[in-house]
C-alpha cells in the first residue's frame, strides 16, 4: 500500500511540475501551443536543458499513458526542477542588469 500512495504522489508531482513550469514558460511568453516552437525558443536562451525539457514532456506524455516507471517519473522531475531553476536564475539576472 505505502509503495502505492508513492507512485501516486510522485504522479501527482510530475504534473504538477509540468504546468509550473508552463505557467512561468506563459508568464515570460513562450508560445504554449507547440511543444516544437516552445523548445526551440529555449533552446536560444538555455542550450543546456532544452534537451532535458523535451525529455521531461515525452516522460509527462508517457505517464498519461500508464508507461513509466517511478524511476522515469523522478528523472523528468530533475529535469522540470533544472528547467525551472534555469528560468528563474535567468530571469533574476536579466532584473539585476536593468535595474
Amino acid at each position: 500500500m505505502e509503495r502505492g500512495v508513492r507512485l501516486w504522489t510522485i504522479r501527482c508531482l510530475l504534473h504538477e511540475a509540468d504546468k509550473l513550469v508552463c505557467d512561468l514558460m506563459n508568464a515570460r511568453s513562450y508560445p504554449m501551443a507547440n511543444l516544437e516552437l516552445r523548445a526551440a525558443d529555449l533552446s536560444v536562451d538555455y542550450p543546456g536543458v532544452v534537451k532535458n525539457y523535451r525529455a521531461a514532456h515525452e516522460i509527462a506524455q508517457r505517464h498519461n499513458r500508464g508507461e513509466a516507471s517511478t524511476e522515469v517519473l523522478r528523472r523528468a522531475m530533475i529535469y522540470y526542477r533544472d528547467l525551472f531553476t534555469e528560468l528563474l536564475e535567468n530571469q533574476r539576472t536579466h532584473q539585476e542588469v536593468h535595474c
